[in-house]
């Protein structure tokens, strides 16, 4: 398969500025072959990586793959480095045509996970997130964002199942809590409040840290239905009175008027 064709193929991915680099090829490879070991998805931050980097970090490995793309335009981890650095900088097209490029070579969930994060469009995040879980159907976070893509376009009913199967897959008490808080607000989307609510109870029940991050997501998504919002409050005080009294709060501040 010839890699320059493909990358010709895909607007926007031609050739890169020609390099001006102190590093040798053989220097740039292997950085970026190191480098690419934290870069799996973007998402996370693996086990023994820097979780601190900022944009000047994200910057220099940009540059880095380009350049070496520049002559090497086959290194799929290149543009799987530069995909990774040009998603942590917002640079969000960028990130994209990086992973079309990567998921025609590397066929992991990890890859198209990536990619459909990067994406802006419906059609190919949703795509992207279906493949990954293809190739891995225990992958719980790819199912939440597929969930996600079709929660957005109002279709419930799919981004419940997702949401659901991705609470199946959890393998830990954290990952279980997340995936039921996204189950919880597709239902409070969905006007489901009877099985948000039972949703939330389970969320807090397996752990606090995801309703403690996005109380204030769920008292946006009760906004008009005080009703609701109260008896979110009065069922989730029996499980954990301060975060239920943090939430409702919230709700009574700066959401309900």
């Amino acid at each position: 398969m010839d890699l320059k064709k493909i990358v010709k193929s895909i607007p926007g991915c031609g050739q890169f500025l020609p390099p001006d680099w102190s590093w040798t090829i053989k220097e740039m490879e292997d950085g970026i072959a190191d480098r690419v070991k934290c870069c799996a998805r973007p998402d996370i931050t693996p086990i023994g990586c820097l979780s601190s980097e900022g944009e000047n970090d994200y910057k220099f490995w940009q540059r880095v793959a380009r350049h070496f793309l520049w002559s090497n335009p086959d290194c799929v981890d290149a543009w799987i480095v530069l995909g990774h650095s040009s998603y942590k900088l917002n640079q969000y097209e960028d990130a994209t045509k990086a992973y079309r490029v990567a998921v025609k070579f590397k066929d992991d969930n990890a890859t198209w996970v990536s990619l459909g994060l990067s994406s802006r469009h419906f059609i190919e995040s949703s795509r992207a997130f279906s493949r990954a879980v293809e190739l891995d159907p225990n992958d719980n976070i790819a199912w939440g964002y597929l969930g996600g893509e079709y929660e957005k376009t109002g279709d419930f009913i799919n981004a419940t199942n997702c949401y659901k199967k991705a609470v199946e897959c959890c393998e830990d008490e954290e990952s279980t809590s997340w995936s039921l808080f996204g189950l919880a607000l597709n239902y409070l989307k969905s006007s489901n409040s009877e099985a948000a609510i039972s949703s939330l109870e389970l969320c807090l029940r397996a752990d606090s840290y995801a309703f403690d991050c996005g109380y204030q997501d769920v008292a946006e998504v009760c906004k008009g239905q005080w009703q609701v919002a109260e008896k979110i409050h009065e069922q989730l005080s029996k499980i954990n009175n301060e975060l239920s009294d943090r939430f409702y709060e919230y709700y009574l501040k700066h959401v309900k008027n």
